[in-house]
């Protein structure tokens, strides 16, 4: 099922906390659930997994880069496979009776946030994008500092230059 893993890290969004999820568009990629998408934006599965079904009809979305369905070639899940859909709040039923099971990059969440076109979705959509898929950018600068600092501790030509390129990052 395109290696996916849930994440013991949650961020809250308003209220709402969501679940780290990983894979499916390449390592360490974050990806969003219709059951996310439909918590977030206080909407049924349903509705979410049609508004999805929808751009995907039109080609608005690129499969493997901004939706992959997990059920479209498989008829039958595995055990592993039904554990991890019921980790990510789905239901049996839910997943032997639907079409289709969608995940969503970055870029596909983005694009079905603009054709729902209201104030509170784009809302949603900013913090959840800041927060959500942000963090991985913070943790390299995060890295890179520490980097920097270790440089400055041993000394020489390398620490001034770290020195520099530290004062610069935290400028900016």
């Amino acid at each position: 099922m395109k290696e996916l893993k849930v994440s013991n890290e949650v961020v809250k969004i308003g209220e709402i906390e969501v679940k780290v999820i990983e894979g499916g568009f390449g390592e360490n990629s974050k990806i969003v659930s219709e059951i996310q998408i439909s918590k977030l934006h206080l909407m049924e599965v349903y509705e979410v997994r049609k508004s999805i079904k929808r751009l995907v009809d039109k080609e608005r979305l690129v499969v493997n880069i901004d939706y992959i369905d997990l059920k479209e070639g498989s008829k039958e899940f595995t055990t592993s496979e039904i554990e991890l859909l019921l980790s990510l709040g789905y239901n049996k039923s839910g997943i032997t009776q639907a079409s289709n099971i969608y995940i969503l990059s970055e870029r596909g969440y983005v694009k079905l946030v603009k054709s729902m076109d209201d104030n509170k979705s784009w809302d949603i959509m900013d913090e959840f994008v800041d927060k959500y898929f942000s963090m991985r950018k913070q943790l390299k600068e995060q890295d890179e500092r520490a980097d920097l600092l270790l440089d400055i501790y041993k000394g020489g030509i390398g620490a001034v230059t770290s020195a520099k390129k530290l004062t610069e990052l935290e400028i900016a």
